[in-house]
């Protein structure tokens, strides 16, 4: 009898594993989803720094690093696969995108867009402020302390770039872009 009564209890537990491994499938599917669907975009006031040539280049690659060491993030940030960062933020056709990401619980990340001309660097910064404002909304209900780290999120855009920075970390992280746009 005792035997039987640990099979259930064994088989119980189980199936409530495949239960909460099926609900979070379902949550990480359902953000996908969410990212990848579009939304009337707003403008937004964001700060756009005046170029002194215009054929002013800002080293992408040096900034990012640079961004890695100094800036306080939360999480371990790793560079996403360009495919996987094309599905998540939608870029003007010809744009360079670069995207750092830590894991799930954590809101912390790195954009980089440079685009072919400022008409779409103009675009590819409504499409970040899209992209943010849909973390945010997933971050909102689940962990709020994220969320506010995206509403305060580093947002600059200058000539053909377009920079983003989201960390609590936040005067070092827009120290360290001005210090990259104004060489």
């Amino acid at each position: 009898m005792t035997d039987q009564k640990t099979d259930y209890r064994l088989l119980l537990t189980a199936a409530m594993g495949v239960f909460v491994i099926a609900v979070m499938c379902w949550g990480v599917y359902g953000m996908i989803r969410d990212m990848n669907q579009t939304e009337t975009v707003q403008t937004e006031q964001t700060k756009v720094k005046k170029q002194k040539k215009t054929d002013k280049k800002l080293d992408e690659n040096a900034l990012i690093t640079n961004l890695l060491k100094t800036v306080a993030f939360e999480t371990e940030l790793k560079k996403l696969d360009d495919s996987v960062a094309g599905g998540m933020i939608a870029t003007e056709e010809g744009t360079k995108l670069q995207v750092y990401m830590g894991n799930g619980s954590y809101a912390d990340e790195i954009i980089v867009m440079t685009a072919e001309n400022e008409k779409a660097a103009q675009t590819n910064q409504e499409n970040a402020k899209t992209h943010l404002d849909e973390m945010e909304t997933m971050f909102r209900d689940y962990i709020p302390k994220e969320a506010k780290k995206i509403e305060n999120a580093v947002r600059v855009r200058c000539g053909c770039y377009v920079i983003v920075c989201v960390t609590s970390d936040t005067d070092t992280a827009k120290k360290v872009i001005d210090a990259a746009i104004d060489q």
